[in-house]
Parts: C-alpha cells; sequence; structure tokens
C-alpha cells in the first residue's frame, strides 16, 4: 500500500482523484451503515470488513487494470511542431549593435515536490499509530504473562462455554487487576484474560461471569479479535481521513452489538442486560489498544440500550451475506478502476495552438543585434524582451529543451516580429520550433524516423525495443490512444531492466482503430505495426518513442 502511492500517484492531481474514490466508498459504507442499524448487526459488520478489504484493492485497480480503463481523452496533448525547417527569412538592414541583456535573468526557483511532502507527513502520522498500537498490545501481552492459570471451576466453565460456541483450544488466564477481561490476539493462539473476581464462588457472580463468557467466545467464533485489530491499523494507516475513523468506530459498535446479541440470545435479555451493567461498575474498562476488550466504558450504555432489540432479530445467513458482498465488491471494483479524462472539444487544443501563434506574430521587437551570442542567452533575452513588446504584457514562454547546445547566434533584426525571430534563431542552432498553447519550445531536430526498423535511430533503444517480448495482446477495433496507453504500461512489466519505454501519441486527434493479436512479438515489432495501421511515422530517439504525423 505504502509503494502503491509512491509510485502510482505521481502528482498531486493523481493522490487527490484516489483520495476521492476513497472518500466516496468511505461516505457510501457510513451511509449504508446508518441504513442497515434495523436490521442485525452482523450485516454491518461483514460491510464493514469488506470495505477494508476493498480499500487496498480499490489503490491497486487503479493502476493495475488498463483494459477496464475507460477514457474520454486518450492521451494529454502534446505541443504541436509548427515549423521544423523553415526557409532563409530575409531581415531589415543592420542596425547599431545593443546589449541584449541588461542583468543576468533570474534562476529558475526549484519547485516543491508536494507529493513528497504527502508521503513524508502521511508516514510519519501512520507510524506514531502504529507504534501506538504495538505498545498496547505489548502492555496487555506483559499482562497476560504476569497472569495466572484459571482455577478448574473456571477452567470447566470456559471449556463447557466455548465448545457450546464450536471453538478450539483457548486458554483463560486470571489478572490480578480488576478491569475487563479481553482477548489478546496472537498469531498462534489467542488468549483470554479475565479479572481475579471471577474466581468468586458467589452464585450471583457466576452468572455474570457465564455472561461474560459467552459474550468473549462469541467474539472469537466471528473473529473479532483478527478483525478488530485489522481494522485499527487500516485507520492509523489512514489517519488523515475522518471517514475511516467513523468506519473503525462503527465496525467496534457493530461487534459488540452482535456478540452482546448472541450472549443475550443463549442466556437471557434481562440476565445479560444486568450482568454488563454490573461488570462495567465494579470493573475498570479496558486501557490497552491492541486487545478485544469486553468493556469499554463510552460504549456500555449504547449496548445496553440497543440489547433488547438485537437480540430479537435474526442473525443473518451465509447465503444471504454472500451475494450481497460479492455484489458490493463488484460495484467497487468497478470504480478502482474506472478512469475518466476531460477531453477539450475537437479542435480546441488546436485554436489555442494557432491563438499562440498570431500571438508570436503580434508581438513586434523594434531592434534586436546579436553577436556570436550563445543561443541559451538569445532565448532569455527574447522572452524578456516580449513582455515589454506584448500587447497584452503577458509576453511568451520560451523552453529551451537542448540546454547542452552551445551554437554562437549572430543576428541583426529591426522591426521584425518575435516568431520571425524564434524561426531564424532555431534554424541557426540546429532547432526545430515547436509552438504549443501555452508558450513556444526549442528541442532539438528529430534524428531518428523509422517506420519499418531501418535507418538512424538511437542503437540503444532500438536495442530495448527488441528486448521487450510480449507475451500476447489481442485489441479488437480498439482507438490507437488506449492502445498506446496499454503498451507504456505493459513495457515496464516486461523489461528486463523494469523501466519500460515512454510512448507519446503527438497526433491527439487520430480515432484510428487497432485490431491486432500477436504472440511472442517485440515491442518494436507491436509498435511498427500499430504505427502503420493509424497512418502514423514510428520516431524512436535516445528516451522514447514518439509516434506522429507522417512528415511532422
Amino acid at each position: 500500500m505504502i509503494m502503491q502511492f509512491i509510485t502510482t500517484f505521481p502528482s498531486p492531481q493523481g493522490i487527490g482523484g484516489s483520495l476521492l474514490k476513497l472518500t466516496a466508498v468511505l461516505a457510501f459504507a457510513v451511509g449504508l451503515c446508518a441504513f442497515l442499524k434495523a436490521l442485525d448487526p452482523r450485516w454491518r459488520v461483514h460491510l464493514l470488513r469488506t470495505i477494508l478489504v476493498l480499500i487496498p484493492l480499490l489503490i491497486m485497480a487503479h493502476s493495475w487494470a488498463p483494459a477496464w480503463r475507460v477514457s474520454t481523452d486518450s492521451i494529454p496533448q502534446a505541443v504541436q511542431p509548427l515549423f521544423q525547417s523553415a526557409a532563409p527569412v530575409e531581415l531589415a538592414q543592420p542596425i547599431r549593435q545593443i546589449d541584449p541583456v541588461a542583468s543576468p535573468p533570474a534562476l529558475p526557483v526549484e519547485e516543491t515536490n508536494w507529493v513528497t511532502v504527502f508521503f513524508a507527513v502521511w508516514a510519519g502520522g501512520a507510524l506514531l499509530l502504529l507504534v501506538r498500537e504495538a505498545i498496547g498490545w505489548l502492555n496487555a501481552s506483559g499482562q497476560v504473562h504476569r497472569a495466572v492459570p484459571a482455577s478448574p471451576r473456571l477452567e470447566s466453565a470456559w471449556r463447557e462455554i466455548s465448545g457450546d460456541f464450536g471453538l478450539g483450544e483457548i486458554d483463560v488466564r486470571v489478572m490480578d487487576e480488576e478491569q475487563s477481561p479481553f482477548i489478546l490476539p496472537a498469531l498462534g493462539r489467542s488468549l483470554v484474560a479475565v479479572p481475579k473476581s471471577f474466581e468468586s464462588g458467589d452464585s450471583a457472580v457466576g452468572e455474570r461471569i457465564t455472561h461474560a463468557l459467552r459474550h468473549e467466545a462469541a467474539h472469537l467464533r466471528a473473529g473479532d479479535h483478527f478483525w478488530m485489530p485489522l481494522m485499527r491499523v487500516g485507520a492509523c494507516l489512514l489517519w488523515f481521513h475522518p471517514l475511516m475513523w467513523c468506519l473503525a468506530a462503527g465496525h467496534l459498535r457493530a461487534c459488540e452489538e452482535a456478540c452482546d446479541a448472541e450472549a443475550a440470545r443463549r442466556g437471557g435479555v434481562d440476565g445479560y442486560r444486568k450482568a454488563l451493567a454490573k461488570l462495567a461498575l465494579d470493573l475498570m474498562p479496558a486501557r490497552q489498544a491492541g486487545t478485544v476488550a469486553f468493556l469499554r466504558l463510552p460504549t456500555v450504555r449504547h449496548r445496553i440500550d440497543r440489547l433488547a432489540k438485537t437480540a430479537a432479530l435474526e442473525p443473518p445467513h451465509f447465503w444471504a451475506i454472500a451475494p450481497a458482498m460479492t455484489a458490493l465488491l463488484m460495484c467497487i471494483g468497478g470504480l478502482g478502476v474506472l478512469q475518466v479524462k476531460a477531453q477539450a472539444e475537437p479542435g480546441a487544443d488546436r485554436e489555442e495552438v494557432t491563438a499562440m501563434t498570431a500571438k508570436l506574430d503580434s508581438i513586434i521587437i523594434p531592434k534586436v543585434s546579436f553577436e556570436q551570442m550563445e543561443v541559451g542567452t538569445v532565448v532569455q533575452f527574447l522572452q524578456l524582451v516580449s513582455k515589454k513588446h506584448d500587447p497584452e504584457e503577458t509576453g511568451v514562454p520560451i523552453d529551451l529543451m537542448d540546454v547542452n547546445n552551445q551554437a554562437k547566434i549572430t543576428l541583426t533584426t529591426e522591426g521584425a516580429s518575435l516568431h520571425k525571430i524564434l524561426r531564424r534563431v532555431s534554424e541557426m542552432a540546429g532547432l526545430s520550433l515547436d509552438v504549443g498553447k501555452d508558450g513556444v519550445v526549442l528541442r532539438k531536430r528529430n534524428a531518428a524516423k523509422t517506420v519499418d526498423g531501418t535507418g538512424d535511430a538511437p542503437t540503444a533503444m532500438t536495442e530495448k525495443l527488441d528486448s521487450i517480448i510480449i507475451p500476447k495482446v489481442s485489441f479488437k477495433e480498439m482507438e490507437v490512444g488506449t492502445v498506446v496507453q496499454f503498451l507504456q504500461l505493459v513495457s515496464k512489466k516486461h523489461d528486463p531492466e523494469e523501466t519500460g519505454v515512454p510512448i507519446d501519441l503527438m497526433d491527439v486527434n487520430n480515432q484510428a482503430k487497432i485490431t491486432l493479436t500477436t504472440e511472442g512479438a517485440s515491442l518494436h515489432k507491436i509498435l511498427r505495426r500499430v504505427s502503420e495501421m493509424a497512418g502514423l511515422s514510428l520516431d524512436v530517439e535516445k528516451d522514447g518513442v514518439v509516434l506522429r504525423k507522417p512528415g511532422k
């Protein structure tokens, strides 16, 4: 579960989406519990335990079920390259040289990694609460270790009750303290600890002891000594979510009500109610956090009030619970694999790119003169002056992706648009000019273009594509965007280096349907087939693979 948060959600948006699903499931469980209060408490017990099991499955399904993923936007919008190689542009006559940069540009500020902050805070809180639970269990374990074996009379009474409930060999030990009986969960054989007053020979006390032991036996038969600590661990891991604490508290109340009802059915409602009230007055409530205790003061009054009603209800049968919990499992599992991404109106992104192109043409820079100036400095200067000469006074973000490019730029213009200047600078530096909806990117020109496996693609990446063998894929009328997403996910699974291959689909409007079945084919071969079917070119670069329109 911890590694899932790290690897599956690389952004705050991913974490937010998962928490939204989690909140929906927990809110549904809390609301349904309120509705089920009219039924036997065991309905709520099974519901909340099913939800607890589904929580980690919900997180895993978020990333491990690509074939079930529903998306209205196959691939995020990429920067659309408008110019790969422009013709030489004749500029105005040289003018006097000016100093392009008056002061050194400000260094970029490193952004806070909020995912790391979130994980650190979550892990710290979870660790503290888990340590508290462990300390409670160790204290209870020490208390039981100091206890003495039960007398033959008490042992005989417990054997009779445990046999009536169909339990195996479970020891009873007597504590020195006058506190609530409790069950100590253990990986081996759990123990039942009772106060020393239970050794009394008084008949009235003996009746109360019988009721209390029946209650503990009901806990053991229902597996509460396993599920209660597990529920507390779940609350510790999701400590930041108040609904998870509501879930854990609701499970505790439902378990106590169910065991009260079971014990009351076997020993009488009035007698059990009196025994519960008397023991609550005579004994201290359980202090340890890691136990299943008979008495917890905040719940005793509520249990007494509910006892008459719950004891009269019929316990649910297995064949009623199993279909209901299975249906719940399928519904919430479907929620886990469902991922819907918003898609812009057709042509909206293209219109935004066109708007950016128009903006570049509208920014007229009166005079610039560069003499053997590094391209990085030129880009910084142009970004600074773009704001000054922009009619909207916002400027244009310009990113130089090839940070190792040391090309020297010699250029003089007068009254030229920013668009024209950037095209000329990109030619001189051997870069491609990509105009996107949010700005401009100058990057290395693609040296590797291959459709049939030939060409000068980077050798290491080509070999990696050939080394990733996918046992079997089968696509039937599936959109190319979904196919690309799936192949990128499975590339990591079948990569000997376990890193996978980034695959970018630049033609986001391509709606080609892919029908393809292969067995034991390499990722390289599958991508070539997919690109041919979708009418795309396959560009193998040193950092990954790009599928784009031919000629782009």
